[in-house]
């Protein structure tokens, strides 16, 4: 089954549009903003990032989704789930994953946004676990993480896409089992 469209109480996630492409590239020049990610240094990056992320859509039917408010139209960044390129557990996962702009932080859209995705994969995708990574110096990031339930590895990990002594390479990687039938939701 395809997730190409989430509704949340004040969010819609959905696939990229043509004038998604500005303000994303916009978001990504914000230092704040990129600090604990890789940078996308030019309008080219940006582009391809996303065309990235819509072959994912087009050959997984599900992928990181544009995040819109739902009262003003506004782009305010990306949430959704992905099959990681690069492999970060022995087995293949589905990641869950989200940036948004700076004026978006601080409201609860990360939260929302990532627990409305996830129970999509969950039904929609049949999957039994989602996981989620990110830097440990990101704080706000496995913040977001935990509120959503999800359960913090016991040791960390080198991100294989990043160099060894790289300042952002040592990740956390955080859980989320699907709720099985008569238990509550992990």
């Amino acid at each position: 089954m395809k997730i190409s469209e989430v509704l949340t109480e004040r969010l819609l996630l959905r696939r990229w549009r043509e004038e998604d492409r500005e303000p994303f590239f916009q978001m990504c020049q914000d230092a704040e903003a990129m600090r604990y990610l890789l940078p996308i240094t030019d309008r080219a990056a940006s582009n391809a990032f996303i065309d990235r992320l819509e072959t994912h859509f087009d050959t997984n039917e599900f992928g990181m989704c544009a995040a819109e408010r739902r009262d003003t139209g506004e782009f305010i960044g990306i949430i959704g789930l992905q099959i990681p390129r690069i492999a970060i557990t022995p087995e293949p996962c589905i990641e869950a994953g989200w940036r948004l702009r700076r004026s978006a932080w601080g409201q609860g859209f990360a939260r929302e946004g990532a627990s409305a995705i996830i129970d999509a994969g969950f039904m929609n995708l049949g999957v039994s676990e989602v996981i989620a990574v990110t830097s440990i110096q990101n704080e706000r990031s496995w913040r977001v993480m935990e509120r959503l339930g999800m359960h913090r590895d016991a040791s960390t990990f080198a991100h294989p896409a990043l160099p060894a002594h790289h300042p952002l390479s040592e990740h956390f990687m955080y859980r989320k089992q699907r709720a099985r039938a008569g238990h509550p939701r992990l």
